[in-house]
């Protein structure tokens, strides 16, 4: 309480970008530590730990995930010293204090520098976590109403094209960072707005709304379970529109989006349809030219496998392309079918693409893989080597 006015002054300040990017991540660090905080009694039975899934930022790479999980059990350690109550306390003064901050942050964010700006993302997201749903699905209407009016405007000058297109961006983050904690009334604007984006023109927009939609897909199961077919039709449309810089985010975007489809496949078979639709552009991922969307696209792969190797499905309710019902895991090698089609590829690039992940896949799944299936795919990769 006695540092929270001097706080959000020299937040306001623009004199010292550096400054003010580090108060907001220390704010961050701040409220994630207080939000995430478990009881004493919760600290016992977990043994020093307890899951940092709440209140903390859905993207960034495992090194990123790893560092905040660090940060998050030193904090944990200074607070264990606090009482239950004193923490409870200051939860609440967070949730009072979170809708001044929360504009003010906006504020901060709209003229930010490239540098400060996802300091001050991280702060507003920090914030969405303890805050007042009702509140955050207000604020963050607000912020897309201006989004989407800055997106409608035209004409002026290069400087006052460039600035609002700066504000654009701006908002369009603001916005991404208070997706994981809006209520169910305010997602179905989220979709309205971030869906079409996905085909902008602009690659930093399209990176965004790729973005939202992780988040929606890791979020918020209901709205997931409810829009899953639109959302998986929406992606197939925009594959065409995807820029080259934006590939990396648009796989991440399947990496949540493409399991979550095989956790309800047994409410809801028609998504096995929708799975098999994004096979071939996985495939065609682990030849990209960016090294990280290599092994993510790998890694997908083996995941894919993964999870319809353990899938509960019903095998009978879902359309699949072959007999494989009398396999031990018949998902699972109806998706290596899937995979195997990929060596009728009419590139060289997808004919290629396809061997590598037969390889790993039949690597990952050598003991569950079918030995009539696995005599298939030797001779069909044979057969491409002496066509080569």
């Amino acid at each position: 309480r006695k540092y929270a006015k001097p706080w959000a002054v020299a937040i306001q300040s623009r004199s010292n970008t550096r400054a003010q990017g580090s108060l907001c991540k220390g704010l961050a660090n701040f409220v994630n530590s207080i939000a995430n905080y478990s009881s004493s009694s919760d600290l016992k039975e977990s043994k020093g730990g307890s899951d940092m899934k709440r209140g903390r930022s859905s993207e960034g790479n495992a090194t990123d995930d790893d560092d905040e999980k660090q940060q998050s059990s030193r904090s944990k350690r200074k607070l264990r010293r606090i009482k239950d109550s004193d923490i409870e306390v200051a939860r609440g003064l967070l949730e009072k204090f979170a809708g001044n901050f929360l504009p003010l942050l906006f504020q901060a964010a709209i003229s930010a520098d490239d540098k400060t700006l996802p300091f001050v993302v991280e702060a507003v997201t920090a914030f969405g976590c303890v805050a007042n749903r009702q509140l955050v699905n207000s604020l963050f209407l607000k912020l897309l109403k201006k989004l989407l009016k800055a997106q409608a405007e035209s004409g002026g000058s290069d400087e006052q094209i460039l600035d609002r297109l700066r504000q654009t961006h701006a908002l369009a983050d603001l916005a991404v960072g208070l997706v994981p904690h809006l209520g169910s009334k305010a997602l179905n604007w989220v979709a309205k707005a971030f869906f079409p984006m996905l085909k902008d023109d602009d690659p930093l927009l399209q990176k965004k709304a790729y973005r939202v939609v992780r988040l929606l897909c890791k979020n918020h199961a209901e709205f997931l379970e409810k829009m899953h077919m639109q959302i998986a039709q929406t992606l197939k449309e925009s594959l065409s529109t995807c820029s080259p810089g934006v590939s990396r985010a648009r796989l991440g975007c399947l990496e949540v989006f493409v399991p979550a489809l095989i956790d309800m496949l047994e409410k809801h078979p028609e998504a096995l349809q929708a799975i098999g639709s994004f096979v071939g552009e996985v495939i065609l991922s682990i030849k990209e030219t960016n090294h990280k969307a290599r092994e993510s696209a790998y890694s997908l792969t083996v995941n894919i496998g993964k999870a319809l190797r353990d899938s509960k499905a019903d095998v009978s309710k879902l359309k699949l392309l072959s007999t494989h019902q009398r396999h031990r895991y018949p998902l699972l090698s109806e998706y290596i079918y899937m995979v195997h089609a990929g060596l009728a590829g009419t590139t060289p690039r997808m004919q290629g693409s396809t061997v590598s992940v037969l390889a790993r896949l039949i690597y990952e799944f050598n003991d569950e893989i079918p030995s009539e299936m696995m005599n298939k795919i030797m001779t069909a990769v044979c057969k491409l080597l002496e066509e080569r």
